[in-house]
């Protein structure tokens, strides 16, 4: 990351705001805390000054240079040890009380997140230890341009505003069948599966948002999570996707938002394509149904559908799946097979389960990374897949926990 990305992090006083509250209130004086991801060191420094005995700030990238220059000059480099790996390659001398994270996608639940927080929970954090943000509710609403005919609306036309209306998945102004006198409409079923992180301008839900699920961050386990929603619209316009965000729970009555409406751009709206576009009137009611589905591993798949109520034939449906690049007839063996959705990943855990009965962890890890390097892209994630696999089938401790509602 660049410094004008962490600069404008700090430019930020609202999240920073709840989120110095919310350490304030979870540290106890003495407690050991684990920051991953901590940048520039904001929240470690927070931590330490809040009563923290020790602080473990985790930080691979080259950025750890200037959070060790910030420990030293806020004072609190006695208590604030700079580790300069990844989580997964760390041993602590004791877990922690608190772990703080927010490396969060803009709809939350993605792999990187989801990997990192089964690892960092297990391996970093004691039994009954805090999490910061505690809780994530996920909403929802569709969103899109104004209805055929009408004049600009708000946010359309020129500027970087207008330009946030255009060209996205989903939208009429993306045309793939002919730029520069090229067709590039194979690429269009991949592009509208894939969850555009954009975000949505402010003006562009077309109804009042509406929960979908709510993650208690201590708790949540791999799994299949489904809800069904309705919305009522409440402006005229195309339905161009649902418009996706975060409603968290820093700590015990502290919150945050990532709201289309909240000001700040901490982590943005995630924008799920629905196509071709619905047009929809004041008073229409929408019909949505969500799912995320989580391996063990981390692997993190999405579907979504809307339709007006009771018209089957206004339906649009889309789903991560698709976005992957294996041709029909790869995906349709794989579908009919059975093996969906852990398919990509099934001779690495065959692999990996025969040789963890006769060799080391270690050993193993290195051998599959030079076995599978497009998938183990690196040794900590190799090592990290063959945990899994020893841990959830070797030991037979596979997760069963159902799904929270909101």
């Amino acid at each position: 990351m660049g410094s004008l990305y962490y600069r404008s992090l700090l430019a930020q006083p609202q999240r920073l705001s709840a989120m110095h509250d919310a350490i304030r209130a979870a540290v106890g004086p003495g407690d050991v805390v684990v920051e991953i991801g901590t940048g520039v060191g904001t929240y470690a420094v927070m931590a330490a000054r809040a009563g923290a005995s020790t602080v473990y700030a985790i930080e691979p990238d080259r950025v750890a240079e200037v959070a060790a220059k910030v420990f030293e000059v806020n004072g609190v480099e006695d208590r604030v040890v700079l580790i300069r790996q990844r989580v997964e390659e760390v041993e602590l001398p004791r877990k922690a009380d608190l772990l703080i994270s927010e490396d969060f996608a803009p709809w939350f639940f993605d792999e990187h997140l989801h990997d990192l927080l089964l690892y960092s929970r297990r391996q970093v954090l004691k039994e009954g230890g805090g999490i910061i943000p505690t809780r994530i509710t996920l909403r929802a609403a569709p969103w899109g341009g104004p209805g055929p005919g009408a004049g600009q609306g708000e946010g359309e036309g020129s500027g970087a505003a207008g330009s946030r209306w255009r060209y996205r998945p989903g939208s009429p102004d993306l045309d793939l069948g002919g730029i520069e006198g090229i067709d590039f409409t194979p690429l269009e079923e991949l592009v509208l599966n894939t969850p555009d992180p954009e975000g949505v301008p402010p003006g562009g839900p077309l109804a009042e948002g509406e929960d979908l699920f709510g993650w208690d961050l201590a708790r949540l386990e791999p799994g299949t999570y489904p809800t069904s929603v309705t919305w009522t619209v409440t402006r005229p316009g195309t339905v161009w996707g649902l418009g996706v965000w975060m409603e968290m729970t820093l700590w015990t009555g502290i919150h945050y938002s990532n709201a289309p409406h909240g000001g700040e751009m901490s982590w943005g709206q995630g924008h799920f394509p629905l196509t071709p576009p619905l047009p929809v009137e004041e008073g229409t009611v929408l019909e949505g149904e969500v799912e995320t589905r989580t391996d063990p591993y981390g692997v993190v798949w999405w579907q979504w559908a809307v339709q007006i109520e009771g018209k089957p034939s206004t339906r649009r449906e889309a789903n991560t799946f698709k976005a992957l690049p294996l041709g029909d007839s790869r995906r349709r063996s794989l579908a009919e097979g059975g093996r969906l959705p852990l398919s990509r990943w099934a001779a690495v855990d065959a692999y990996l389960l025969s040789e963890l009965q006769e060799k080391s962890l270690q050993q193993v890890a290195a051998d599959a990374r030079q076995r599978f390097p497009e998938l183990l892209v690196d040794e900590a994630r190799a090592r990290r897949r063959a945990c899994y696999v020893r841990e959830r089938y070797i030991t037979g401790d596979e997760p069963n926990t159902p799904p929270e509602k909101p």
